[in-house]
């Protein structure tokens, strides 16, 4: 939760001295970066789902 806060702190800060055009595209570059790196980490059911392993995938998906 402090990291949303901070970060609606930040774009209401940089949003007074820019456009919200800008402040809009800057926000999309995060999660541009993070979705591939995300998809490569080990325990994700989408890795154990890659890796063969079915039943590991749905269980950690589901939280058990």
């Amino acid at each position: 939760m402090p990291f949303v806060s901070f970060g609606i702190l930040l774009s209401y800060g940089i949003g007074s001295a820019l456009s919200w055009h800008f402040i809009a595209i800057l926000g999309s570059f995060l999660p541009l970066i993070l979705i591939p790196s995300l998809s490569s980490a080990s325990d994700s059911p989408y890795w154990f789902m890659m890796q063969g392993d079915e039943k590991k995938g749905v269980q950690v998906g589901a939280g058990h």
